[in-house]
């Protein structure tokens, strides 16, 4: 349909830069113009300005999730503190850095810890948008499901990237595996909508 409404498409497909597909009704770049030097310089250029946009894209991310992580380390130092609780505040400790497969970025306390063992586990999400949404890994629902009521989900949102700053308290879920059931599709969950966004893949080892 192209070639019947399009002028130009017609044009290049005389001088053959275009080949008609008529089985299956597509147009081609004809292969001998596929190294055409302009084409390849222009499809390097291209790629460059996408791994570039994709890295850009990976650092802001970065950002985010370190503004996110230290916004909430300061808030439970504060609500320690707030109770009294200094020794646990002192103790409030950001792991994600060190511990990138521990399912959570922040070991925290309840209350009152005569040894001061973390019993509030904390997996930070941020956004510099206004509504919730997450993106929850197969690993960090694995751990929230064993961790039960000891695990949250703090969710940062409106992050101001240039000042690290958010205007809003963190919307807080205890024992999310629970509360966002998250491998049922069930709609009698008034409260979360969820989406799969991706599988996770292996190959069967052959016998």
């Amino acid at each position: 349909k192209l070639f019947d409404s399009t002028e130009i498409v017609t044009l290049l497909h005389d001088v053959g830069l275009f080949k008609k597909d008529t089985e299956n009704e597509i147009i081609k770049l004809n292969t001998k113009f596929s190294q055409n030097e302009v084409i390849t310089r222009l499809w390097k250029i291209s790629q460059k300005q996408l791994e570039a946009d994709l890295r850009k894209s990976e650092e802001i991310k970065k950002k985010i999730g370190s503004i996110a992580e230290r916004i909430v380390v300061d808030l439970e130092k504060k609500r320690l503190d707030e109770d009294g609780l200094v020794e646990e505040s002192k103790n409030v400790e950001q792991i994600s850095q060190d511990w990138a497969n521990k399912g959570y970025d922040i070991e925290s306390f309840d209350g009152k810890s005569e040894n001061l063992i973390p019993d509030r586990f904390i997996e930070v999400k941020g956004s510099t948008g206004k509504n919730f949404s997450i993106f929850w890994s197969q690993n960090e629902i694995k751990v929230a499901e064993k961790l039960g009521m000891k695990y949250w989900i703090y969710f940062i949102s409106e992050i101001d990237l240039e000042n690290g700053t958010t205007p809003n308290d963190p919307e807080i879920i205890q024992n999310p595996f629970y509360r966002i059931d998250p491998f049922s599709i069930d709609p009698s969950n008034v409260e979360f909508n969820k989406k799969p966004e991706s599988i996770h893949v292996t190959k069967k080892k052959e016998n």
